[in-house]
């Protein structure tokens, strides 16, 4: 089912007749197990409601903002790949304190990044920044 399709069924039906349409489609093929969900949280209304807590949460990130670009940090992958041979982030963030200054010098030699930027990105603490 895609957007055309739905467009064409709903073509020439009155709004009722559409919203009896689209309650028929989600009955139909909803795949949520809504009597096994309730299961996990005891009651509808708790299911509700924890479903409601999270809906957007993902999004609500308390981050600071150190320019305008994200481009640094994709600069700062680079080089860590290319210059230190790291195939991957979760390679270098468990290292440790003494590692991360060492690539820290790295990084501001080869990227045009701040101190600040390549502090955060090493997950330093901001003392350790240089700032």
């Amino acid at each position: 089912m895609n957007y055309t399709l739905l467009r064409n069924l709903n073509k020439g039906l009155t709004r009722e007749e559409t919203e009896q349409l689209t309650d028929y489609i989600i009955s139909t093929y909803n795949v949520i197990d809504y009597p096994a969900a309730i299961r996990f949280f005891d009651t509808y209304p708790d299911m509700l409601r924890a479903i409601s807590s999270n809906i957007g949460s993902e999004h609500d990130l308390n981050e600071i903002f150190l320019g305008k670009d994200d481009r640094p940090y994709a600069q700062m992958t680079r080089v860590l790949m290319t210059v230190c041979g790291y195939l991957d982030i979760h390679e270098f963030l468990p290292l440790s304190v003494e590692r991360k200054r060492e690539l820290f010098a790295i990084l501001r030699k080869h990227t045009g990044a701040k101190s600040r930027q390549i502090g955060r990105y090493l997950h330093l603490p901001i003392e350790m920044c240089f700032c």
